[in-house]
This record gives C-alpha cells, structure tokens and sequence, in this order.
C-alpha cells in the first residue's frame, strides 16, 4: 500500500489552523513531493537545460546515489537576491517558480557552474531566511577568476565585508562578506599550492591533521 508522502514526512501534520498555506501551493508541493519520493518512469518531467545537464547512470540499487550536495537558501526578497548575485557574482539564472501570492517558491542559480537554489520566506512552513533568524551559521564558499574585481563590486552593491582581499597561508586569496540579505561568503582566488608543512608553518594556534592513510593489504 502506497504510503502518502506528507504522511511520511509529517511536515503538515502539526500546523496551526489558523496559518495553513494556500491550499493550491499546498496541492503543487505535496505533487513535487510525491513525484520525488515515489516517482514514475513515465511521469517524468523533461526539462531542457544543457548548462545544467549531465549523464545519469543506472546503479541499480535500491539506495540512490546523491551525486551532490547544493545549497537551498533562503532569501527575502529573492527576486532582489536573484539580481544581486547576478550583478556581483555573474549568476545565471535557469528556473523560477513564482506563486500566486507573488512569493518565490523556488529558483535556481549557477554561478561558475555550480547551482544555488533560492527560495522566499515560507514562515508557515518554517522556511525563514537570515533576516528572520538575526543572523546565519553558515557559509557559503564561492571560488571566483579575480577575487580582487569581485570585491569592489560586492561593496558597490551593499554587501558588508570584513576585510579587503588578502593572501592566505593555504594557497588562497580571500575575503568574507555579508550580503544584503545576511548570508555569509567566503569569496577566493586560488593563488599557490602550498605542502601541508608549509600551511601549518605559517599558521599559529591550531594543529593541521592530515587524514590517516588506509592500512595497505598484504
């Protein structure tokens, strides 16, 4: 028996009454939900985007392979954040999907190639971006051509940065920033290939531990 898939996550089962989401927005997540957890072959989507388009293999396991992870943010408002990241880090938009009640249910980005997919507040169903939380623990580490052009155009554009691009002991040349809208970036350059005795050399306060090499089979 086929289970229903907000049955299993229970993502609806404990909100209030009083903030239900639109039943339609409702009606089209609980689809793309269904579609993703128990999918039919010939129900598929085919969606043309060759800068995004890569070859699936069949493993045929019952365990999927995840191929990556990507980042899903959350951003307010998203159709201002889309323009931002475009200006300052030349991102690329692919997709949008735009609701009824004009909030960004979900987009997506390539910058550099690598996809970063955005979305609205969704407060009702606790999607809330860093200006809800007061702030954000995480990072987002972006690898750019000239870090020192990017620079000046993220300050041009409102975003708040620590510092002016430096040399980093680990073969990097780097600034963090805030963007308008609270999240976190590492922005780099690569610069060197430093050894790991070089890096811990000219790094004080912290031991470097490279990772243990697997025991060799006799």
């Amino acid at each position: 028996m086929t289970t229903d898939p907000f049955d299993r996550l229970g993502i609806l089962a404990d909100v209030d009454p009083d903030v239900q989401p639109d039943p339609r927005f409702v009606a089209r997540l609980r689809a793309r939900v269904a579609s993703a957890l128990i999918p039919s072959p010939d129900d598929l989507p085919v969606v043309d985007l060759p800068e995004r388009s890569s070859t699936m293999t069949d493993t045929s396991t019952d365990t999927p392979t995840i191929a990556a992870i990507q980042p899903y943010i959350c951003v307010s408002p998203a159709v201002e954040a889309i323009a931002w990241y475009r200006d300052v880090f030349g991102a690329v938009e692919t997709i949008r999907y735009t609701g009824d009640d004009g909030r960004i249910g979900h987009a997506e980005i390539t910058i550099g190639g690598a996809t970063v997919m955005l979305s609205d507040p969704y407060p009702e169903l606790d999607v809330v971006s860093p200006r809800e939380l007061g702030g954000t623990p995480v990072t987002l580490h972006l690898v750019v051509p000239d870090v020192d052009a990017v620079y000046p155009r993220a300050i041009e554009h409102g975003g708040r940065a620590a510092g002016e691009p430096e040399d980093k002991s680990y073969g990097a040349r780097s600034f963090t920033l805030l963007d308008p809208f609270g999240h976190r970036w590492m922005v780099q350059t690569p610069v060197g290939s430093p050894t790991l005795e070089q890096v811990q050399d000219a790094t004080t306060g912290y031991t470097i531990t490279p990772p243990e090499e697997p025991p060799h089979e006799a």
